[in-house]
């Protein structure tokens, strides 16, 4: 065996080693830069007006694990940034995550001119139907309830309401 063949896969290791750990670093902490939700929109926000799109992608992404109870917004931002990006799959995949979770999108969230990336592609349009079916699912199981304290109509357990149907803060 040539001497030459350890060297060079220990090499090789190193190598894949070190790049491993440069890319750890790049990797922000979001968790200690981003402790709330609030402060995660934040940035979010900043990084949609300077159109680096694939750093917000990669916050969302974050964002779905540590805030599951917002998964509608941030699946739903997932999705436009890969729109914004190309990686339409990616985006779609993000819709369908936030599906399996029990979260639908109205066709007037689906269908808005910001979703014109997805416009001919087969899955996406996939995950608009399936959105709907489950929208349509819930709607027929929905069930007003009577408010107790004023005995109209509305959300069980509402903030009470003003005269003028304005919930009060």
């Amino acid at each position: 065996m040539n001497k030459r063949v350890p060297l060079i896969i220990l090499a090789i290791l190193l190598a894949a080693a070190f790049r491993t750990a440069a890319l750890e670093k790049q990797t922000p902490d979001y968790e200690s830069l981003y402790p709330t939700y609030e402060k995660m929109r934040e940035k979010l926000g900043s990084l949609f007006q300077e159109k680096k799109f694939a750093d917000a992608a990669s916050l969302l992404e974050w964002a779905l694990g540590k805030f599951p109870e917002k998964t509608h917004p941030n699946a739903f931002n997932l999705g436009l940034v890969y729109g914004q990006t190309g990686e339409l799959q990616k985006g779609v995949d993000a819709l369908q995550k936030a599906l399996d979770r029990g979260v639908f999108y109205g066709p007037w969230e689906l269908g808005s001119a910001n979703w014109k990336p997805y416009a001919a592609f087969p899955p996406f349009q996939k995950i608009k139907d399936a959105s709907e079916a489950a929208r349509v699912e819930a709607e027929k199981k929905a069930v007003l309830a009577l408010d107790e304290r004023s005995g109209r109509p509305g959300l069980a357990g509402s903030p009470p309401r003003s005269r003028w149907g304005m919930t009060r803060r």
